[in-house]
């Protein structure tokens, strides 16, 4: 889908829509031209980044990054930016290079409690008469408060964070 902004001069004078910074810099430098107008507020109009551009809010000086970085990205990675700009304080610059380091896992803590335990074996030594004593609930809510994982919504899916 292609994503609508419109550029609102910090005057009097009328902004503009445009989809892409080529289209942006053209239109914003007639402006210029015609009526001297340097900054713009920019407003996301429509599209399907608009948590991502409302979490990062970029400005005209970072709007080569958004178009080269943030709007081509693939939803996992939208999904964390979201995050790390809404609940880990990230600022816009610093964010595509910590991506990697962010671990996303679609399902609630609890869900990712019994994941992380089966994937790392944790109760592979213990007898099942034993291990089905473990209590899930318990240790999610201990990786929560311990600071492990964070839980997460994004639209109607829930994820943790890690």
């Amino acid at each position: 889908m292609t994503n609508r902004y419109f550029a609102q001069p910090y005057s009097d004078h009328e902004g503009f829509y445009f989809s892409d910074l080529e289209e942006y810099r053209e239109k914003a430098a007639q402006l210029l031209k015609s009526h001297g107008v340097e900054e713009y507020e920019i407003q996301y109009i429509d599209g399907d980044k608009a948590e991502l551009f409302e979490a990062v809010r970029p400005t005209q000086g970072d709007l080569s990054k958004w178009f080269e970085t943030f709007e081509p990205m693939d939803e996992d990675d939208t999904i964390k930016a979201v995050y790390m700009a809404e609940y880990g304080g990230w600022k816009m610059a610093d964010i595509p290079d910590e991506l990697e380091n962010v671990s996303l896992f679609e399902g609630t803590k609890l869900d990712y409690a019994y994941s992380l335990v089966d994937d790392c074996g944790m109760l592979s030594d213990v007898p099942d008469t034993v291990a089905r004593y473990f209590d899930y609930d318990s240790y999610a809510r201990d990786l929560v408060l311990g600071g492990d994982i964070s839980e997460y919504r994004y639209g109607e899916q829930d994820y943790v964070i890690s």
